[in-house]
């Protein structure tokens, strides 16, 4: 199958976008099913504030991270960057549909 190259190609697919809640709750949705580790390097949250937060991701609130430098926040931010969807590439727009 060949992957879509401009955007009305990728609309006949019946590709629907999806926001980035959506995309954070499938992505770790499949993590935890494959039983990925999802915040490496960060010590001492297993029980406390990672369940936390992916309860926030499954249920689709919002999240702000507080606290001191050094307190693990700006490392998990960073695990969040993976993309969205890698098997995606960018696409060519045409200059009468871009918006």
């Amino acid at each position: 199958m060949t992957r879509p190259t401009t955007i009305g190609a990728l609309r006949e697919t019946g590709y629907r976008s999806r926001t980035v809640k959506e995309e954070l709750r499938a992505n770790l949705i499949e993590a935890l099913a494959k039983k990925t580790a999802l915040f490496q390097g960060i010590v001492g949250f297993e029980a406390t504030v990672i369940p936390q937060i992916e309860n926030a991701i499954l249920s689709g609130q919002d999240i702000i991270f507080l606290g001191e430098r050094g307190r693990a926040g700006d490392r998990r931010l960073r695990d969040q960057r993976r993309p969205l969807r890698p098997d995606l590439r960018r696409l060519q727009v045409p200059r009468g549909e871009r918006r």
